[in-house]
């Protein structure tokens, strides 16, 4: 982590000035299949902090792992940029241990993707495990911010296989990262330069498996964001919704 928070877009320590301000509009949905839904969602514009998790199929108790993670995360209070940071950080891997004793205590594993989004004008800083995602559209066009931690993923970036190979790989959902999955979890950050006018859209994998990117780059050009919202719920419906999906829209604006 250090590495990242060492970075020059802003001073370590201090606190953001920026006159930037956000809205945000949310929905998490069970989908057309799955009896239970084991996404879970933290949508607190007041707070500059924003959490898509989503439960790991074929485990026991998602829905509880991706629960605890936001819980937990709503405790967080707003801070310094890395102060802030490092309380999430902290937090997930202490979610990450509660859920590896839960499941040597005979419960179970239990564990989840999380994407995370704080807001600290005039940067957005990201923290992610697993294939949840973060995508910007910025003057029309989409750009998908994280880098999913999946096996599929691996073989692209090695050059074994190409997008197209990706899309219909059969190991597409196993994914390398997620809290409670291992003892070592190892977090992604990343940081961004926020900017009015800017829209961000944190999801499941829900929400990208049954959309295209074209397709989500027109809906997310619906001007409100609680319209958008609506549009991305009713896409994903028609499509067949074969898996729990849940979707965050943030405006930045002056």
């Amino acid at each position: 982590m250090n590495s990242f928070l060492n970075l020059s877009l802003f001073k370590p320590g201090t606190k953001s000035n920026g006159k930037l301000k956000w809205h945000s509009e949310s929905v998490c949905n069970v989908g057309c299949v799955r009896k239970v839904n084991e996404d879970s969602i933290l949508d607190r514009p007041q707070k500059g902090i924003w959490v898509v998790a989503d439960g790991m199929g074929g485990h026991n108790a998602g829905d509880h792992a991706s629960s605890a993670v936001v819980t937990a995360l709503d405790e967080i209070h707003p801070d310094h940029a890395t102060a802030q940071l490092e309380q999430v950080e902290q937090t997930l891997q202490r979610v990450n241990s509660n859920l590896l004793a839960e499941a040597n205590g005979g419960k179970g594993i239990s564990g989840t993707t999380v994407i995370v989004m704080l807001a600290h004008p005039p940067i957005g800083l990201l923290l992610w495990a697993g294939d949840s995602r973060c995508y910007r559209l910025r003057d029309g066009q989409l750009e998908s911010l994280t880098r999913d931690h999946s096996y599929v993923e691996t073989l692209l970036q090695a050059g074994d296989i190409g997008l197209a190979e990706a899309e219909s790989h059969p190991m597409s959902n196993v994914i390398t990262q997620a809290v409670g999955a291992n003892d070592k979890l190892v977090l992604e950050p990343s940081i961004v330069r926020l900017r009015a006018g800017d829209r961000y859209l944190l999801c499941s994998d829900g929400i990208y498996r049954e959309l295209s990117e074209t397709s989500m780059s027109q809906l997310l050009q619906i001007e409100s964001t609680q319209a958008c919202c609506q549009a991305i719920e009713t896409e994903v419906m028609r499509a067949g919704a074969r898996d729990n999906f849940s979707a965050i829209v943030i405006d930045i604006s002056l």
